[in-house]
Order: structure tokens, then sequence, then C-alpha cells
């Protein structure tokens, strides 16, 4: 994100940092989906917020390249979001928009990007609250941003399916033939009626791979978990060569 609010973020930071609020809230805004595709053809993307809580909650906005660390100023993300800041009352909704600022040309055009976007929330806080010295509870959440440029062959929702997996001695090799990133969640393999769970949660780039080691080095097929564009599980069973 190329504009940031740098004086309001540490303003607030610096505001509770140096109070003591209990049990206000909890990490009740969330965002509608675990993920945001953002076509490069969009003018802009609406992204929707919810507050399922019964107080009134603030939110502040940012996206980064690859920061899990990262402030409103630090941001570096080619994107705006409007508003930055905002507020949402208890079991009340929000939507703010999300522009990209960069240049496509700056970026891949065979293959999806991938950036992060990232809200805080923390509590409305009334006067009353700050005199009784109660904890307020800050919660920063992140989630992927797909920038998809124009023209990419194949179908998203089918990447899962088009995996090229291999045994090479004791290695399990998972490669992305596709212009698209693969969200794995775990996978299983199995032999017979024995399963055993192999990798860990990873992302496969477009064009990119991840080996895994084999826990059974005789099993027969391999069942792979994804998240797809909706954030729902899928999964695809392979047969593994020997």
């Amino acid at each position: 994100m190329l504009y940031t609010n740098k004086c309001c973020f540490i303003a607030v930071m610096a505001f509770l940092s140096s109070i003591f609020i209990s049990n206000i809230a909890s990490s009740s805004v969330i965002l509608k989906g675990n993920r945001i595709i953002y076509s490069a053809d969009a003018k802009d993307k609406v992204v929707e917020f919810s507050n399922n809580g019964d107080t009134p909650m603030l939110v502040q906005v940012w996206l980064d390249k690859n920061n899990p660390d990262s402030t409103p100023d630090t941001a570096d993300a080619p994107f705006i979001v409007t508003p930055q800041i905002f507020r949402i009352n208890a079991l009340n909704g929000h939507a703010l928009r999300l522009k990209f600022t960069g240049q496509t040309q700056q970026l891949p055009q065979d293959r999806e990007s991938v950036f992060w976007f990232n809200y805080l929330q923390y509590p409305a806080i009334k006067s009353s609250d700050l005199a009784q010295n109660r904890l307020a509870l800050i919660v920063k959440s992140r989630l992927k941003v797909f920038y998809r440029p124009p023209g990419l062959r194949g179908d998203a929702g089918q990447a899962l399916t088009q995996l090229q997996v291999q045994r090479k001695g004791n290695m399990l090799t998972l490669q992305n033939p596709t212009p698209w990133h693969i969200s794995l969640r775990n996978a299983l393999l199995t032999r017979g009626e024995k399963s055993r769970a192999v990798g860990q949660s990873v992302m496969i780039p477009p064009f990119g791979d991840t080996r895994w080691v084999l826990t059974d080095p005789v099993a027969t097929s391999v069942t792979v978990y994804a998240m797809n564009d909706y954030g729902t599980a899928v999964s695809h069973t392979f047969t593994l060569p020997r």
C-alpha cells in the first residue's frame, strides 16, 4: 500500500498501550472469506467485514508484500484501501474498497502474484471503561491477496488436480505446473486400509514445487487437501508410481 497513515497508527497504538482495560472485546470482527482474489481487469474490489460481537470496534487496514511484522508505516504493497480506518458497531457490517495502484507490467503476466492484507481490530473505548482500568484486546489478522493478470490459461479451480506427484527414493515431490498458487493444508498417504499423514501446510507457487519426506515408502496413493478461491477445503487423490 503506497499511502500510509503513520501518525494515526502511532497515536492509536501509544494510547492503547498506555491503558489497562480487560474483558471489553475479543476477536469479533471477521472478513467475508479467508482470501481475496483481485482481478487485474477490475476497477477495484469490495471487501466486506462484519462485527459479530456486542462491542463497537475500530479497524485499521494495510497491505504488504510479505512481512508478518508490517505496520501501516511499512506497508509496501501496490494497493490503496478506502477507508483505512473505520468503526463497526456491534452486530453490524462494513465494506471497504481495495484498489490496485501499481503498474501491471511490473508484475509477472504469466502467473498470479500474492500480497498480504492486514487488519488490526480494537474496541471503541468509552471513558467509563478507562476509569475502570480494564484491559483491551488488540487483534491483528492477515490473509492473502491473489492478484491475477488477464489471460491466464486454465482454471484456478482445477489447479489442485493438475499437480504432478512423483516418488523419488524416500521423498515425495509435488510440482505445480499451473499459473496459480496452490495452498496445501495437509496430505494422507494410503496403503490398503492404512493411512498416514505426510508433509505440512505449504503454499506452492506457480511453476514451483515442494518436497515431503515419505512417511510410508510403500504407500500406493496420496490424498492432498487444499484451499480453493472460496476458502473451502478441497481434496484430490493421486496414485503413486512405483
